[in-house]
């Protein structure tokens, strides 16, 4: 099947399986869905990765592939906070997390295309491949950064859920797909073929 399809696909699911945990107003099963699919997201994205590897592929086409599943994760945890707190649930500050995820996510995009170019006419930009490895070493350090945030700030505390913190679908989205980006950063600079 082509891998732009199973990439849209994989999104769809990953929105329908959050947004209908937040619609049952069901905190616990929500956070488990998140973290389920920030899972597969992580997993589809290095098994892309070993694959390419196989595949003899260049690094180019290997960092268009990291990216595009760097950007599946922006999307999907922006469309999520965008779709749930427009319609759902309530929660002032959704948009300004929305709206950067999402054009996180369309960087993204944008340069794995940049990359998938390099890539179909044969060559390799040192120069991109540099700002795609220092991308990817900030990303890595960014998401540590936020999954510690959330886990020791005593306003969030995301596994302690209140019904009064109107947040809590946001945090579950958050955490976990900055663990999924957190993985698949490490894994692309720990199999770089520099």
């Amino acid at each position: 099947m082509n891998s732009q399809i199973v990439w849209i696909f994989l999104l769809a699911l990953g929105l329908g399986a959050v947004i209908t945990t937040a619609m049952a107003n069901g905190p616990g099963a929500h956070m488990g869905v998140a973290a389920a699919v920030a899972a597969v997201y992580a997993l589809r994205g290095i098994l892309v990765h070993r694959s390419q590897v196989a595949s003899e592929a260049s690094r180019s086409a290997v960092a268009s592939s990291n990216s595009m599943s760097m950007a599946l994760v922006w999307l999907w945890g922006g469309l999520s906070v965008l779709v749930i707190y427009t319609g759902i649930l309530t929660w002032r500050e959704w948009w300004q997390f929305a709206l950067a995820f999402i054009a996180v996510g369309v960087i993204s995009l944008g340069f794995a295309m940049m990359m998938g170019r390099d890539a179909a006419a044969g060559k390799d930009d040192a120069a991109m491949l540099k700002l795609a490895r220092n991308l990817t070493w900030a990303q890595l350090g960014g998401m540590i950064i936020t999954m510690v945030g959330l886990a020791v700030d005593p306003g969030k505390r995301f596994l302690i859920i209140r019904d009064r913190w109107e947040d809590w679908a946001a945090n579950s989205i958050f955490f976990f797909g900055a663990a999924a980006l957190a993985v698949l950063s490490a894994y692309a600079l720990l199999k770089d073929r520099r």
